[in-house]
């Protein structure tokens, strides 16, 4: 099982490119799952063209510090974010970046966990109507799910928290259906 990561700079580039490519694969499936606050398909593709503003800032670090690669991140999704979706995308990753830009030696639960709820809190603030059952309540709950981690465990396995978080996430997105009639009437998720 994952401890700590020793080059978190590295990892944190690694990992945005991942999750573009795989959220990119999906982007016309996620298009269509959206039905709010407006149905205009665009969720997907606002993500990605998020993500992808985010991955051509980092591609652009030459040194690879964590400090550089941070402040990329920052900047990548603010000047990408679009739409309601982009937005929100963007203000996870800032709280992302922002506990990791705080980081001294390897990245490790506490950061993650951190970042998680940081990003939770500046998604809900940026987004002038908060609703539950939609993505704002399944970031929350998987922010939630990291700090119970830390509070119950006694033992610090970043993988182990991780997939604690995506099982809670996973629910959490189920969840969505049953939180807004938009989305039950439809018969998808956020």
């Amino acid at each position: 099982m994952v401890t700590k990561v020793h080059d978190p700079a590295a990892y944190l580039v690694d990992s945005l490119g991942l999750f573009r490519d795989l959220l990119a694969s999906h982007k016309a499936e996620i298009d269509r799952l959206n039905v709010f606050p407006v149905p205009d398909g665009d969720t997907g593709t606002n993500m990605t063209l998020t993500l992808n503003s985010v991955v051509s800032h980092l591609s652009e670090v030459n040194n690879q510090s964590l400090t550089e690669v941070t402040r990329a991140l920052a900047m990548g999704s603010l000047l990408g974010a679009r739409g309601n979706s982009g937005v929100i995308l963007s203000q996870l990753l800032k709280g992302i970046s922002e506990a990791f830009a705080s980081l001294e030696g390897p990245l490790n639960p506490e950061v993650i966990a951190q970042g998680l709820m940081r990003g939770s809190r500046l998604a809900d603030s940026a987004v002038l109507r908060p609703k539950e059952g939609t993505i704002l309540t399944v970031a929350r709950a998987g922010a939630e799910s990291a700090a119970r981690y830390l509070a119950q465990s006694g033992k610090f396995e970043l993988g182990e928290m991780l997939t604690q978080v995506l099982r809670e996430v996973r629910r959490a997105l189920i969840e969505t259906t049953n939180q807004l009639e938009q989305l039950k009437k439809a018969d998808v998720v956020d």
